[in-house]
C-alpha cells in the first residue's frame, strides 16, 4: 500500500504538550523515514498496527499509547483527545498517509526521547514554536494555527 496512493495508511500523529510547552523533535540519521530527515516535527507516531481490540476506538487507543511509549519516556499520567485529521496530497509522504491527530496533555514536563539515535527533541515554549525559526515537516506546518489556538488563544486548564 505504501506505493499506491489510492489506499492511504492511517497514521497516529501525537501532539504532546505540558501546559504552555509542546514537544518538538527532529529526525536524526538513525530514523527510518528518510523523506523527513532533519526536518522538525510537532507530531510523534506512526502506522496503526493490528491488535486485539473490541472496537475501532480501542484499536486507536492501543496504538496511540504504543506509539507514545515507543518514542518517548513520558513520566506520570497523561490524557488525550482527537483533534482531527490531516490529509495532504501534495507531498510524497502525504500521498500515502492520512493522519489522525491527537493532543496528549502530560501531567508533568518530564518527557524525553526514548530512541536517541532516531529522534532529538524536547518540550519547547509555544512562543518559540510560533516564531518561525524551525523548518517544519508539512503536517506540522499545517498544525501551527491549531497550536496557537490551543495554547495561546484558548489555553486548557492546568493539568
Amino acid at each position: 500500500m505504501e506505493q499506491d496512493p489510492r489506499y492511504k495508511q492511517l497514521i497516529i500523529y501525537i501532539i504532546l504538550r505540558h501546559r504552555n510547552t509542546v514537544f518538538v523533535y527532529r529526525r536524526a540519521k538513525g530514523s527510518n523515514e528518510k523523506r523527513l530527515l532533519n526536518k522538525y516535527s510537532l507530531g510523534l507516531g506512526g502506522h496503526i498496527n493490528p491488535c486485539r481490540a473490541g472496537s475501532f476506538e480501542e484499536l486507536l487507543d492501543t496504538n496511540l499509547k504504543r506509539e507514545l511509549l515507543e518514542e518517548t519516556n513520558v513520566k506520570d499520567r497523561f490524557s488525550y483527545h482527537l483533534l482531527g485529521v490531516i490529509n495532504d496530497d501534495l507531498t510524497e509522504v502525504g500521498l500515502y498517509h492520512l493522519g489522525l491527530v491527537y493532543l496528549v496533555s502530560c501531567a508533568t514536563p518530564e518527557v524525553t526521547v526514548r530512541e536517541k539515535n532516531k529522534l532529538v527533541g524536547s518540550l519547547r515554549p509555544v512562543s518559540e514554536i510560533l516564531n518561525g525559526q524551525y523548518q517544519w515537516e508539512t503536517w506540522s506546518s499545517f498544525l501551527l494555527p491549531e497550536i496557537r489556538r490551543i495554547c495561546v488563544q484558548k489555553p486548557l486548564k492546568e493539568e
